[in-house]
Order: structure tokens, then C-alpha cells, then sequence
């Protein structure tokens, strides 16, 4: 009688459980089946500005592989990308965006994220589901909604030592943002 109970008890707690775990699979797969991937975007912006004597012009940089735009929803690839669209569970859009002092240009990447958690440089992307990202930057942890954006901007001061001490101030914004789910055939070079 007392193993019967245990065995109706541990039935009716695997009944209870089983269902909350396939029913993320079940949405995962359901993003998948519906062909879409969450972009996330995580971009670096260095602007310098001269407060004394005269610098050399900053670093140029050039090279953007996609652009896209938020009030279309349109992702444009201008390179092929090198991983699988298949597998995809989020796409990284990633760059860096010098200004003034520190450089001039803009360069850019797009990052195929297959399973999570999923690290790239200081930004580690948790968690994604039908609303909202989890990801944590340097220690900091982030929750973002779609169409929801994070930025931290921080300023610093350098002294350029050429032939006058030049003061330069440049002030570095990380911005990340979750754009929600767009379909896969955006990832094909048009």
C-alpha cells in the first residue's frame, strides 16, 4: 500500500513537471519552425573631443557587414555570413563607431549565437524568450524587453604627449539592444 502511494505520488510530481519543461521546448521550437532568430545588437561608440593643443587625426575604420533599421524592421547582410541559419537561436550584431578625436568610421558584424549561454567579448547573452533577453555585461546584469535599450556611458580624460601636450576627452557609450524576432530569408545578401 505504501509503495503504491509512492509511486502514484512520484506519477502525479512528474505529471506536474514534465509539462512546464516541454513547454520551453516546445516555444523554442515553435521560433524555429516559424523561421525567425532575436536580434540583439551591441555596439561601442568612442567619441574624442580636443580640450588642449592639437592631436593627430584618430583611427579610421571601415568596415560594416550589415545594416539595419528599426523602423522597417529591415536587416541588410552586405557580406555572406559564416555560420548556419538552420540552427540559429539569435543573431549578434555587433560593432565599434569612432567620432571626432578618437577616429572616424564605422564596423560591424553579425554573429550567429546557436546555443546559450553564449559569450562574446564583455557581453554574456543568458537567456531569450518570447518578450524579453536576459544578458549580463562586465558582472552587470540586464533584462531587456523587445524594442528596449541599455546604454552606459563613461568619460575619460588623456594627455598625447607629442610635439605639445595635447588633453583629450573621450567618452565611450556601450549601447546593446533587443530588437525582437525577424525572419531567417533577412539573413540572405541581397
Amino acid at each position: 500500500m505504501i509503495r503504491s502511494l509512492k509511486l502514484l505520488f512520484f506519477g502525479l510530481l512528474i505529471t506536474l513537471i514534465l509539462p512546464g519543461c516541454s513547454s520551453k521546448n516546445k516555444m523554442v521550437k515553435s521560433a524555429k519552425n516559424q523561421n525567425q532568430f532575436a536580434f540583439i545588437e551591441f555596439f561601442q561608440t568612442s567619441e574624442g573631443k580636443v580640450l588642449q593643443g592639437k592631436v593627430p587625426p584618430g583611427r579610421r575604420i571601415d568596415s560594416p557587414t550589415y545594416s539595419f533599421n528599426k523602423e522597417t524592421r529591415d536587416l541588410q547582410v552586405f557580406r555572406s555570413n559564416d555560420f548556419a541559419v538552420d540552427s540559429l537561436v539569435a543573431v549578434l550584431g555587433t560593432g565599434k563607431i569612432l567620432k571626432g578625436a578618437a577616429g572616424g568610421g564605422v564596423s560591424s558584424l553579425l554573429i550567429g549565437v546557436n546555443k546559450l549561454p553564449f559569450s562574446y567579448s564583455d557581453l554574456e547573452i543568458l537567456k531569450i524568450d518570447s518578450k524579453s533577453i536576459s544578458v549580463r555585461f562586465k558582472n552587470e546584469n540586464i533584462t531587456l524587453q523587445i524594442g528596449q535599450e541599455w546604454t552606459q556611458s563613461k568619460t575619460e580624460t588623456d594627455t598625447v604627449k607629442l610635439q605639445e601636450v595635447s588633453v583629450v576627452e573621450i567618452l565611450s557609450t556601450t549601447r546593446i539592444q533587443f530588437h525582437g524576432f525577424l525572419p531567417d530569408s533577412l539573413l540572405k545578401r541581397r
